[in-house]
């Protein structure tokens, strides 16, 4: 939510020159939240959709900025697709709205930031902006920045930089397995933590990839990695193969990187063998069999 309100106060920012100019002051700053907002990932677009929403109300309720200007949040629906995100984002320039707000799916940001530019090229009267809350491919501010594309978060070279500086210091780590969705953001985090590992630790050895979640388990038996690297869609979640794994193998460590936050998620198990003393007989021993203590289960921290 916090970063939201700051990409609000942005857009106020970059409008006070307009109305210290003499523009005619508008009474409503108008983003463009282009999400997935139907089929598989429509949750996660709805979700977007609404922090946006609640930030914009939380802003409103305040008075608005410049002197009781108010935000409204205008949904429209990529469907998960870079065309189809390039041409709501006409759509929404066309309605004469300013700022657009994106951050499921690096694919679909790099399709936004060159529209946008082309968009500035031609209309720079008309110009807009990118806000993106949590695309984090390192090609959106390297070799495709764009001056009018605002993100939030750190990218995947960031974030992979904390983590393998992490690995780096375990010495206990000398094989590690890579599981990385095949889009933008798995597609960089492979490409980084090869590159990093093979700087800081050359001793460690990748000993294997795959996109395929359905086929890690039988190269976790047969490769015994110390390490798995794995990307989450979401940096609140807990993929479920991380219990059966750990479960199947608690001396292994699962490291996650995510989108959206500048944190990741350590995995790891906790075998603890607990014992106490019971008397010989019936009843002592079937009393102790029926209150056998809990398992404890896998956690995580950021």
């Amino acid at each position: 939510m916090k970063s939201l309100k700051t990409a609000l106060r942005l857009c106020a920012a970059i409008l006070v020159p307009a109305l210290s100019g003499g523009a005619h002051a508008e009474e409503t700053i108008r983003i463009a939240f282009i999400e997935g907002l139907s089929g598989p990932f429509a949750n996660v677009g709805e979700i977007g959709l609404r922090h946006y929403q609640l930030a914009a109300e939380s802003v409103n309720a305040r008075g608005g900025v410049l002197g009781g200007i108010k935000f409204e949040i205008v949904p429209f629906d990529h469907k998960t697709s870079p065309q189809e995100a390039q041409l709501v984002f006409k759509q929404a320039a066309d309605q004469g709205i300013r700022y657009i707000a994106q951050g499921n799916g690096s694919s679909v940001a790099l399709a936004l930031s060159d529209a946008v530019a082309k968009h500035n090229e031609r209309n720079m009267e008309k110009s807009v902006v990118f806000l993106n809350y949590a695309a984090v491919d390192p090609a959106l501010t390297n070799d495709k920045c764009n001056y009018w594309h605002f993100r939030f978060d750190a990218d995947g070279d960031m974030k992979m930089q904390a983590l393998t500086n992490y690995m780096a210091q375990q010495k206990n780590i000398k094989k590690v397995y890579l599981i990385n969705q095949d889009y933008s953001f798995g597609q960089a985090v492979t490409k980084a933590a090869r590159a990093m590992l093979a700087a800081k630790r050359p001793d460690i050895e990748i000993v294997g990839e795959t996109v395929n979640e359905a086929d890690i388990t039988e190269h976790v038996d047969r490769l015994r990695p110390d390490c798995l690297v794995i990307t989450l869609e979401s940096p609140e979640a807990r993929p479920g193969l991380c219990g059966f794994l750990l479960g199947r193998y608690p001396q292994m460590k699962i490291l996650a990187v995510a989108p959206e936050k500048n944190t990741g998620c350590f995995f790891w198990a906790i075998v603890d063998i607990r014992s106490r003393q019971v008397q010989s007989s019936q009843d002592a021993i079937l009393s102790a069999l029926r209150n056998k203590p809990a398992a404890i289960p896998v956690e995580s921290i950021q």
